[in-house]
């Protein structure tokens, strides 16, 4: 016999998994969140010949993100490339609420 908390754990899993699949939400485990900032706490954000780079364990899972502003509006720009150079923006109001 399953406890009611182990009714409602198994609902939200089987949410979770869901809006996994409908949505393309990405989840992960605990561990590996842990794993993540364990990583995340032994990097570093070094300048080489005037381009910004994460070294450290881990750094071809992290991205830099510069924000700016443009127009009244606040502006991303997520690092998609190991250049340092930022290749996406996404707009987003001051609230953070992305503009899309």
């Amino acid at each position: 016999m399953q406890s009611r908390e182990q009714g409602i754990y198994k609902e939200l899993l089987g949410f979770l998994a869901s809006l996994k699949q409908e949505k393309c939400v990405w989840t992960t485990t605990p561990s590996e969140v842990n794993r993540w900032w364990r990583q995340r706490a032994e990097m570093k954000l070094v300048e080489t010949d005037g381009v910004w780079q994460i070294e450290g364990p881990g750094k071809e899972r992290a991205r830099i993100a510069y924000a700016s502003e443009e127009n009244g509006q606040l502006l991303f720009r997520v690092q998609t490339s190991r250049t340092g150079l930022p290749t996406h923006k996404e707009p987003t109001t001051a609230d953070g609420a992305k503009n899309l």
